[in-house]
């Protein structure tokens, strides 16, 4: 009897695998509350309100007497301060995100982002700076030198050029699935002349990435860019007109859409990765996005995109869903412990601190969503009364009270900071 080969399985086998056994994650996942969230009295709310604001005003003072772009200060113990007394972090996590590593790393970031293109809003390099982040924390956990690398830099900005292309309701979708046909090409190595300056910078960036790992000696890296930009045009399913989707399928497409997107940071970070180091990077890819889109839910129910808690909303309230999320984070974080991942613990602890936080202000961004009593008991668990975090979401459409702003604009300071110093 001869015997057959067996068929090598497909990188996109691998990811339909992955997606599976974050589904089954998620099935597994029993809605609960964590039970080691630290409350907040009326008192103590009031006081973590005041001390935002003085730190805000300190940055919205040094913007208006530097102009838009700013010049010079150093706010790195006022930050430390914000950061260890009213959202709990520790000293040891702060030791991590202020070390001079990821600092530099970060204001790094800000600087070659504005010099790649000087036309980005500065609401377009946050939301970049937050992958960047995402990847400067893999560098950490995988023991390599945390710093700005070509690949963060360029795959972090594809996400203000592709994502809010592709995610922009006026643009009809002909035109998404040329700029999607041809990006594919462009991703498969074909020579392409770009169309338009969109495109010219969109594929610069694939150039940087491609300078910095060769495509036959890594080829996974360019197999997990091809992942994602593939779930980003299933994705444009869940903004054009597909209400009648069945809800499997539009959990499958939220997941994959997540969890290819932090594959590729893991891949662009590491080159390569073992099987159960991939699971974690991607089932963390899916539970991000799920934060993102509860974050969203309120945004995304008027404007009829179809993400699972908007759909859920409309049948329910979110109240043990949001449980669920953070009984999915806490199992998907655990498996960070059998990665032989170098100093784990104390990271995965601040991720976990961080999420947890942003679930907490999601809750409070949409209290409608919710029932009365869940709003009632979950406000304790924040730093701030609800009022205050929608008040000032108001204030400031394009930004959010969270950590990640905080490191973003302390960071852009901090390098900005260093331009003056050296112009004397």
């Amino acid at each position: 009897m001869e015997l057959k080969n067996p068929v090598e399985p497909t990188f996109s086998d691998r990811i339909n695998q992955l997606n599976r056994k974050s589904t089954q994650l998620w099935h597994a996942s029993r809605p609960s509350f964590p039970g080691n969230l630290p409350s907040y009295s009326e008192k103590e709310q009031r006081k973590n309100e005041a001390h935002l604001e003085l730190f805000l005003k300190k940055l919205d003072s040094f913007s208006a007497r530097h102009g838009k772009k700013l010049k010079t200060v150093n706010l790195n113990n006022s930050f430390g301060d914000l950061a260890g007394s009213t959202f709990g972090f520790k000293e040891e996590w702060l030791a991590i995100l202020q070390s001079p590593q990821m600092k530099r790393a970060n204001s790094d970031f800000f600087l070659e982002a504005r010099r790649f293109d000087a036309e980005l809003r500065d609401e377009e390099i946050l939301q970049a700076a937050r992958n960047a982040w995402v990847m400067n924390g893999l560098q950490y956990l995988f023991a390599l030198e945390v710093k700005l690398t070509p690949s963060i830099l360029a795959y972090s900005l594809l996400y203000p050029y592709t994502d809010n292309f592709l995610d922009d309701p006026s643009i009809p979708l002909a035109a998404k699935l040329n700029f999607a046909d041809r990006l594919g090409s462009k991703l498969n190595g074909e020579e392409i002349t770009p169309e338009n300056r969109h495109e010219t910078m969109i594929f610069r960036l694939i150039d940087m990435i491609e300078g910095e790992f060769n495509r036959w000696k890594f080829p996974q890296v360019f197999e997990s860019l091809r992942a994602i930009h593939e779930a980003q045009i299933q994705s444009l399913k869940l903004l054009h007109g597909n209400q009648s989707l069945p809800s499997e399928v539009i959990q499958e497409l939220v997941f994959i859409k997540g969890g290819t997107s932090v594959l590729a940071d893991g891949f662009l970070v590491a080159g390569e990765m073992s099987a159960s180091q991939a699971q974690l990077i991607y089932d963390y890819g899916v539970y991000l996005q799920l934060i993102d889109d509860m974050q969203d839910v309120q945004e995304d129910c008027e404007t009829g995109l179809n993400t699972i808690p908007s759909l859920l909303a409309k049948l329910q309230k979110l109240d043990s869903y949001l449980h669920q999320l953070f009984a999915f984070g806490k199992n998907v974080l655990f498996q960070a412990h059998r990665c032989n991942f170098f100093n784990s613990n104390s990271f995965i602890d601040l991720i976990q601190h961080s999420t947890h936080l942003l679930l907490i202000e999601a809750a409070g961004l949409s209290p409608e969503k919710y029932s009365k009593q869940f709003i009632k008991e979950t406000e304790q668990f924040s730093p701030f009364h609800f009022d205050f975090l929608r008040s000032y979401r108001s204030r400031n459409l394009t930004e959010r009270i969270s950590f990640q702003h905080i490191l973003a604009s302390l960071d852009e300071e901090a390098q900005l900071a260093k331009d003056t110093t050296s112009l004397g």
